[in-house]
């Protein structure tokens, strides 16, 4: 199944259609992590089916992924010395891929589960989300949604940090 996110919602406080191929509306997603840290997924009816939240106010903080009141999975930062890495605890997943040029992957057990790539269109960018038959979409959605807040949040701190050290 492939979905599809704006990519200018990711970078405001607002609510944007998740839509399919053929361009019908599955969810929505709305928030904004780079101030209140939070994003939820609805359904079409507006009624919330997942939230995610920064537990911790750093560039690589934990995440958490609500459900019914209940936290169903942690992303955290794992070490590396090539490139960055998410453990996705609570669906044994694993995140992957060269983040600054929205392009990586969500792994279990080693198989490729969920893609995700910037995909250009005549309206604008959007946030291309394939994921296997079988894989459920909502914490996929979610999982990407953490990601793009983590990377967000990562560039707006290191520019706030750049331009302070360039007045002093």
């Amino acid at each position: 199944m492939k979905l599809y996110i704006s990519e200018r919602f990711l970078s405001q406080k607002d609510k944007a259609a998740v839509t399919d191929e053929g361009g019908n509306i599955r969810y929505y997603v709305r928030g904004d992590f780079a101030i209140a840290k939070k994003y939820c997924v609805e359904d079409t009816q507006g009624r919330e089916l997942v939230s995610v939240l920064q537990k911790k106010i750093s560039s690589t903080g934990t995440c958490v992924i609500n459900r019914n009141g209940k936290v169903v999975a942690e992303i955290v930062p794992k070490i590396t010395l090539i490139k960055p890495k998410y453990a996705v605890k609570g669906f044994d997943w694993t995140i992957e891929g060269i983040f600054s040029q929205d392009k990586y992957a969500i792994k279990s057990n080693g198989e490729t589960i969920v893609e995700v790539n910037v995909k250009l269109f005549t309206k604008g960018n959007a946030y291309e989300i394939n994921i296997s038959e079988g894989i459920d979409e909502v914490n996929a959605i979610a999982s990407v949604l953490i990601i793009e807040g983590i990377f967000e949040y990562t560039v707006f701190t290191a520019a706030v940090q750049s331009a302070i050290n360039t007045n002093h």
